[in-house]
């Protein structure tokens, strides 16, 4: 990606049907980014997270999903939230489990990664 690529990427967010946050620690440094795309005609929102490498392990991914996903259902009042993970990605596993997020399926060799195909798991949660 370049500087332009990812500021055209993070304007693509209206703030009316997509969101992003970005996500810090105490310190206020940068961790990450959680996003949420509503789609207000079903009531359901498909949520994503990114955690910097260096803040792997430190509940960072838990605790903004969680807040979001609260919000989501509390404010926004929305019926579903849904979310995915590559099946090899076990601490996001972790914090669909942890958030109450049941496995719903997956999409077998969904995803080409390093040029190995790969699942794609499918978790959701609830009002």
């Amino acid at each position: 990606h370049t500087l332009g690529s990812c500021r055209r990427y993070v304007d693509s967010f209206d703030g009316e049907l997509s969101h992003i946050w970005a996500i810090q620690n105490l310190q206020a440094e940068y961790v990450g980014s959680i996003t949420a795309y509503k789609d207000k005609d079903n009531q359901i929102a498909d949520m994503g997270v990114l955690i910097g490498k260096e803040f792997w392990g430190r509940g960072y991914a838990s605790e903004a999903w969680k807040k979001v996903s609260d919000w989501l259902f509390t404010d926004v009042k929305l019926r579903k939230i849904e979310g995915g993970t590559m099946a090899n990605n076990h601490a996001m596993k972790r914090v669909f489990e942890k958030t109450g997020f049941k496995f719903e399926g997956e999409r077998k060799l969904h995803f080409l990664v390093d040029g190995a195909p790969i699942g794609l798991l499918q978790y959701a949660r609830f009002r």
